[in-house]
C-alpha cells in the first residue's frame, strides 16, 4: 500500500466432504509503506466439512490472517473451524496477529499434536470437547482477549503465556499431563482443573488482575503417580497471584494430596500459595496432605500460605484446611499453614490441621468472626500474633487439640477455650476472655499443658442478665507440668 487507502486481504473459504489442510495458509493485510494510514485487514478463514461425519484435518498447519502494519495494525481475520478438527502429523500454529481477530473451534478438537494460538485483542473459543478421544499436545495461548473453554479440555499442558485483557473461563474439567497457566484480567473457573504428572509439570498457576473465582462443587486438583521406593515426585503446586486490587473467591476446593505408594514412601503434597496485592481472599477447603506409604513413611504435606500484602481480609467460609503428613510405617511431616493478614471466620465452623507431626499454624495478624475454630498442630506450634475475637464479636468455641508451643500474644475473646496435648502454653501479658456479649453464662477455660503454662488474666463472667435466670461465670481448669 503506497497511498492512504489500506489494502485488505481476501477471505478464504474451504468447504468439502472432509477437509485436509497441510502447509501454510496466509491471508495477511497489506503493509502501509507510506506510513500515513492503518495497515490492511487480514482475510478471514472459514473451514467447513460437509459429509455425514465431517472432519477437518490440520496436518502441521501454519495459518496467518494478521492485519498489515501502518499507523496502526489492521484487524486480523477471523479463523473459524465449523466442524470437528483433528490435529495430525505435526504441530499447528494459528495467528490473527496483535489486533482483533477471533479463533473459533465450533465443534470438537482431537489429536496428539501441539497447538499454538495468537489472537491479539481477539478471542479464542473452544465450543466442543477438546481432546476427548485423543488428548492434545501442549497448547499455548500467546495472546488473546477472552478465552473460553466451554466443555472438557484434555491436553499435555495449557500455557496462557501472555496476560489476556479479558476473561479466561473454564466451563468443563480441564485435565492436563503438563503444567497449566491461566493469565487474564479475570480467571473464572466454572469447572475444575486436574494435573496428573506432579512436580514442575503438574504446577497450576492462576494469574489475574481483577478476580480468580472457583465455583462451588468444583476442585483444582494436582496429583503425581507414586513410584517405588523413595518417591521424590510431589503433586504439583498451586500458585494463585492477583495484582492491583483484584480478589480471590474460592468457593470450590483445592487439593494437592500426594499419591499413595504401594512400594515405599508416599508421595508429597504440593504447596498452595494464594497472594493478592491489595484485595480480599475467600477460601473454602484446601488439602495439601502427603500420600500413604507402604512399609515406609507417608509423604510430606505441602505448605499453605495466604497473604493479601496490604492487610486486606482473608475469609474462611466454613473451611477445612489440612496439611498433614501421609500415613505409613510412620507419619510424614506436616507442613505450615500461614495467614499473613487479618482472618475472619464466616458461614460455619472452621477446622485447621497439620496432623500429628510438625507443621505450624500461624495467624500473623488479627483473627475474628463468631464461628467455632478447631486447631490441630501435632508437634508444630500455634501462634496468635494479633487480637483474637473482640468483646462485641467473640470467636465461637476455640478448641486446640494439640500443639508443641501455643503462643497467645494479644487478648483473646471466645465463647470458650479448650486446649490439650500441648507442650507449652504461653498467654503471658494478655487476657483470655469468655464473657459472652449476650444474656448467657460465661464460657469455660480448660487448658492442659505438659510443660510450662502461663496465663496472666482470665475473665469468664456471665453476660448482661435481662431475665430472671442468673448468668454464671465459666469454669476454669488449668493444668501445667511446670
Amino acid at each position: 500500500d503506497v497511498d492512504s487507502t489500506p489494502n485488505d486481504a481476501g477471505d478464504v473459504t474451504l468447504s468439502g466432504g472432509d477437509v485436509t489442510i497441510t502447509g501454510t495458509v496466509t491471508a495477511t493485510g497489506a503493509v502501509d509503506v507510506a506510513s500515513d494510514a492503518a495497515g490492511g485487514s487480514g482475510g478471514a478463514l472459514s473451514v467447513t466439512a460437509t459429509d455425514g461425519s465431517p472432519l477437518i484435518t490440520l496436518a502441521g498447519v501454519s495459518v496467518d490472517t494478521s492485519g498489515g502494519t501502518g499507523t496502526s495494525q489492521g484487524a486480523g481475520g477471523t479463523v473459524d473451524f465449523n466442524d470437528a478438527v483433528s490435529l495430525t502429523t505435526a504441530g499447528t500454529t494459528l495467528t490473527t496477529g496483535a489486533s482483533a481477530g477471533d479463533i473459533l473451534f465450533d465443534v470438537t478438537v482431537d489429536g496428539g499434536q501441539t497447538l499454538a494460538l495468537t489472537s491479539g485483542s481477539g478471542n479464542v473459543v473452544f465450543t466442543g470437547i477438546v481432546g476427548g478421544s485423543t488428548p492434545l499436545g501442549a497448547v499455548t495461548l500467546n495472546a488473546a482477549n477472552d478465552v473460553t473453554l466451554t466443555a472438557a479440555f484434555n491436553s499435555a499442558g495449557l500455557n496462557q503465556s501472555t496476560s489476556g485483557g479479558g476473561t479466561t473461563q473454564v466451563g468443563g474439567l480441564l485435565t492436563s499431563t503438563g503444567a497449566v497457566t491461566l493469565d487474564a484480567s479475570t480467571v473464572d473457573l466454572n469447572a475444575g482443573i486436574t494435573t496428573t504428572t506432579g512436580g514442575a509439570s503438574g504446577l497450576v498457576t492462576l494469574n489475574a488482575s481483577t478476580l480468580v473465582d472457583l465455583v462451588s462443587g468444583q476442585t483444582v486438583t494436582t496429583t503425581a503417580t507414586a513410584g517405588g521406593g523413595a518417591d521424590s515426585v510431589v503433586s504439583g503446586a498451586v500458585d494463585i497471584n492477583v495484582s492491583g486490587t483484584g480478589t480471590v473467591n474460592l468457593v470450590g476446593n483445592v487439593v494437592t494430596t500426594g499419591d499413595n505408594n504401594s512400594g515405599g514412601i508416599g508421595s508429597g503434597g504440593g504447596a498452595v500459595t494464594i497472594d493478592t496485592n491489595n484485595g480480599t481472599i475467600a477460601l473454602a477447603d484446601v488439602t495439601t496432605s502427603g500420600g500413604t506409604g507402604s512399609g515406609a513413611s507417608g509423604g510430606a504435606a505441602g505448605s499453605l500460605t495466604v497473604t493479601t500484602a496490604t492487610n486486606d481480609v482473608i475469609t474462611l467460609n466454613g473451611s477445612t484446611l489440612t496439611a498433614a503428613g501421609g500415613t505409613g510405617s510412620s507419619q510424614g511431616a506436616g507442613a505450615s499453614i500461614n495467614f499473613d493478614d487479618p482472618v475472619t471466620l464466616a458461614t460455619g465452623a472452621v477446622t485447621i490441621t497439620t496432623g500429628a507431626t510438625g507443621g505450624d499454624i500461624l495467624f500473623d495478624q488479627t483473627l475474628g468472626g463468631g464461628q467455632t475454630l478447631g486447631l490441630t498442630a501435632g508437634t508444630g506450634g500455634i501462634t496468635f500474633t494479633g487480637q483474637v475475637g473482640s468483646s462485641g464479636t467473640p470467636l465461637g468455641a476455640l478448641t486446640i487439640n494439640s500443639g508443641s508451643t501455643v503462643n497467645v500474644d494479644s487478648d483473646l475473646f471466645a465463647a470458650s477455650v479448650m486446649g490439650s496435648s500441648i507442650s507449652v502454653f504461653d498467654a503471658s501479658g494478655v487476657t483470655l476472655n469468655t464473657t459472652p456479649n449476650s444474656d448467657a453464662s460465661g464460657g469455660s477455660v480448660n487448658v492442659t499443658s505438659s510443660g510450662q503454662l502461663t496465663v496472666d488474666g482470665i475473665t469468664t463472667s456471665g453476660g448482661t442478665d435481662v431475665d430472671s435466670t442468673p448468668n454464671d461465670a465459666g469454669d476454669v481448669t488449668l493444668s501445667g507440668g511446670d
